[in-house]
């Protein structure tokens, strides 16, 4: 939902039985998105090794750094919004293997 008003999902065209989907709209708060774009890069530069950043190099890695900043800046913005609406912290899940260590 926080997604779709900040412009981070794609954009679809549909008439018939034609369906094209596009790069994301950019409706709503241009430095919103920006910012969450700068953080989509930062998490996947930084050294901290959590679930989400493993997901990050395996997205960029599939379909491309650039795609990947804008899908990541959506799961970024779908945390902030769970975050907010239920009032907690943002706890990253760390891998079994260094809780361990």
């Amino acid at each position: 939902m926080v997604a779709a008003y900040l412009g981070l999902v794609p954009s679809l065209y549909a008439s018939g039985q034609t369906s094209v989907k596009g790069g994301i709209t950019k409706h709503g708060n241009k430095h919103l998105r920006w910012l969450l774009h700068l953080c989509a890069g930062a998490l996947m530069r930084t050294r901290q090794d959590t679930a989400l950043k493993r997901w990050a190099v395996r997205l960029s890695e599939r379909i491309g750094r650039k795609k990947a900043k804008s899908a990541i800046a959506r799961k970024l913005a779908t945390i902030m919004w769970a975050v907010w609406r239920r009032h907690t912290a943002f706890e990253p899940r760390i891998p079994v293997a260094q809780i361990a260590a």
